[in-house]
């Protein structure tokens, strides 16, 4: 093989000295076709190896190992064979007696031949977004737990919409999709998803879906078209998919500690608005400063948001209870042993019959909890007063404490009788007030010193009714302070002047 300075020699003779080919193969005792190659190419030569090594061991098993590379093609991803599993198989069923880096080394090569090229893409403004789920941990009113981060990015501008969830059903998916475009102000023309079981009810290869009809009328709704991306082919929205690592590496490390999922999303919501600062690598300008050229380019907003919800049919039972998801929620006793509807929200359950909505409770995410309000079960202890101390939803109510105190404080006054009943009229209170207020109202009683159902109805009946909350009352040296509205009186100088005249 010519090195390169003996192809410098020749091309020398050759280009300034005038020689022949023939002439420099004779006195360089090369030959002519060497001399040939070395006018036509000054560079370092390339050793290229014509016929393969020898390898007597890994060449044995070569066709196994590729056999079970193909079979792999039709298995689970995250269930096909490893380097090292191929190699144990090797080991254990043909007596291979070969390294494990050998068997690297040539599956690494063997999979090396399947290698996909991609092609770069670029996104009209307004046109493109893709949308996904992932994973993160947060700490919860002091508890560690999963949440569900949805994500959104605009493929033009890179804009990015991420937002916490308790779960990834339907009602929440959609949910998501409402903020997200209302943080973009517009609806991009077509979003890309994967298999999201909240839109398909299967899915195989290709663009065809069965798409659910609940995700169909809110796609009809809102105007945009829906592409679904193939199997195990994360690349092909890969903006998203770079989103997921991104937002829990940066945004969520530490964990970040909030009391519930409103504060969780405010400060996703704080953290999106920071990325408009950003500039994405080959871009020239900043994301927000795209955006503003985007923003234009999307459908516009329809005149209402879609209401997200799932509806299921249900029954009360004897108990006035209605079980969804392992839960039990309360209705009014009125309502118990009838078929009713449940519209089941991200953060709450409405439950009505044919006509209205007969309660909304706030939806509960774990297992075999309950949420029953204990107005719904006044009538029944009014029947049954000796019930009041063993009834779970005071027992089981978070306002419990000042339940069981201020009964107790009835009691040390009343015959047990009469204290049972002054205490059912306080209960009474919670029809036409949300039993916290009614629970305030209770402490600040007790704190006057007195357990007067009368006495808790007139603090109620100063509360802000608007509001239904104590607002700026307070004490102070068990006075409530009291604030007067100063009115505008200039309306009176127009009736003096046209007393004068």
């Amino acid at each position: 093989m010519v090195q390169v300075d003996e192809k410098e020699r020749i091309r020398i003779a050759h280009f300034l000295q005038g020689m022949s080919i023939r002439e420099i193969a004779r006195e360089m005792n090369h030959s002519r076709k060497t001399v040939r190659n070395a006018l036509r190419d000054p560079s370092p030569p390339v050793y290229t190896r014509k016929n393969p090594s020898p390898a007597p061991v890994i060449g044995a098993v070569k066709e196994i190992i590729k056999q079970w590379l193909g079979e792999d093609a039709d298995r689970p991803r995250k269930q096909r064979h490893t380097a090292h599993r191929i190699y144990e198989r090797l080991r254990d069923e043909h007596g291979f007696i070969g390294a494990e880096s050998t068997v690297r080394r040539h599956v690494r090569a063997e999979r090396g031949k399947k290698t996909e090229s991609f092609i770069p893409l670029c996104f009209d403004p307004g046109q493109d977004a893709q949308a996904d789920f992932g994973d993160a941990e947060v700490v919860m009113d002091d508890k560690e737990v999963e949440v569900q981060l949805f994500m959104m990015r605009l493929s033009n501008s890179h804009r990015a919409f991420v937002m916490a969830l308790p779960f990834q059903k339907q009602e929440a998916f959609l949910s998501a999709h409402v903020r997200a475009f209302d943080f973009f102000g517009g609806v991009p023309r077509r979003i890309s998803y994967d298999n999201l079981t909240a839109a398909t009810t299967r899915g195989v290869r290709g663009d065809k879906r069965r798409e659910i009809d609940t995700f169909i009328a809110f796609r009809s709704h809102y105007l945009f078209e829906s592409h679904f991306c193939n199997p195990g082919e994360p690349h092909e929205k890969g903006q998203v998919e770079n989103l997921v690592g991104y937002a829990r590496r940066n945004w969520l490390v530490p964990l970040p500690r909030v009391k519930d999922f409103d504060e969780l999303n405010a400060y996703l919501y704080r953290k999106c608005l920071e990325e408009d600062r950003h500039v994405v690598s080959g871009m020239r300008q900043s994301i927000g400063e795209m955006f503003e050229a985007e923003k234009s380019k999307l459908l516009p907003l329809p005149k209402r948001h879609y209401e997200c919800f799932r509806l299921h049919p249900v029954r009360s039972n004897k108990m006035s209870i209605v079980h969804f998801e392992n839960n039990s929620y309360s209705v009014p006793e009125e309502h118990s042993s009838r078929n009713l509807f449940l519209k089941a929200y991200v953060d709450r359950v409405e439950i009505s019959d044919a006509r209205k909505v007969i309660i909304a409770h706030k939806r509960l995410l774990g297992k075999g909890e309950e949420s029953l309000c204990v107005a719904h079960y006044l009538e029944g202890l009014g029947r049954k007063p000796g019930a009041i101390e063993y009834a779970k939803p005071i027992k089981r109510s978070e306002f419990a404490p000042v339940y069981a105190r201020f009964l107790e404080r009835l009691k040390s006054e009343q015959p047990d009788a009469a204290a049972r009943r002054s205490f059912i009229k306080v209960l009474e209170l919670t029809a036409a007030y949300p039993e916290s207020v009614v629970a305030e109202a209770m402490e600040m009683a007790l704190l006057y010193g007195t357990c007067d159902p009368d006495a808790v109805k007139n603090l109620l009946d100063q509360f802000d009714k608007e509001t239904r909350s104590i607002g700026e009352a307070a004490l102070h040296d068990g006075i409530p302070e009291v604030h007067v509205e100063v009115r505008d009186t200039s309306h009176f100088d127009k009736l003096l002047a046209g007393g004068a005249r």
